[in-house]
């Protein structure tokens, strides 16, 4: 779906049906970083496909690849849909909107909490900010160890 008229950064729809590219609005998608599917060894399983995430970060990212995972939560296993981005962002992995709605969670911004059904009853996952803080500032600290600048 295009909002906002019939171009998207400078690309008319009629440009962007003949080239195959689906557009989606990035909060729509789940993420993840090229980089960890190479640390994880399984860059075999990327399929090739075009999409453009419109509004991702304040900009639109082209992705050229995606990836079913399992994803585990809670004794939850859903294989989830993943669109493969390039470059260091600043995050491993975003569950999106087809993530939040195939588990049926209920997110609490405010109190940084996801609820959602299982097996056992509901069950919560809570957001940890200065375990989040910590993780980024170690790859941050390695990435200039390594000489990767941002």
């Amino acid at each position: 779906m295009i909002f906002g008229g019939v171009e998207v950064n400078g690309m008319t729809f009629s440009a962007m049906e003949k080239m195959k590219i689906s557009v989606t609005h990035g909060s729509s998608a789940n993420v993840i970083q090229l980089r960890v599917l190479e640390q994880e060894k399984l860059i075999e399983n990327i399929v090739p496909t075009t999409k453009l995430l419109a509004g991702f970060n304040l900009t639109s990212v082209t992705t050229r690849r995606e990836i079913v995972l399992p994803t585990y939560a809670e004794r939850v296993t859903k294989s989830t849909l993943f669109e493969v981005v390039d470059g260091d962002k600043g995050y491993n992995v975003i569950l999106g909107r087809p993530w939040i709605r195939e588990m049926k969670v209920m997110p609490s911004i405010y109190h940084q909490l996801l609820k959602f059904p299982t097996p056992d009853g509901i069950k919560k996952i809570r957001g940890d900010q200065p375990a989040a803080r910590k993780m980024n500032a170690v790859t941050l600290s390695s990435n200039k160890a390594e000489g990767i600048s941002k």
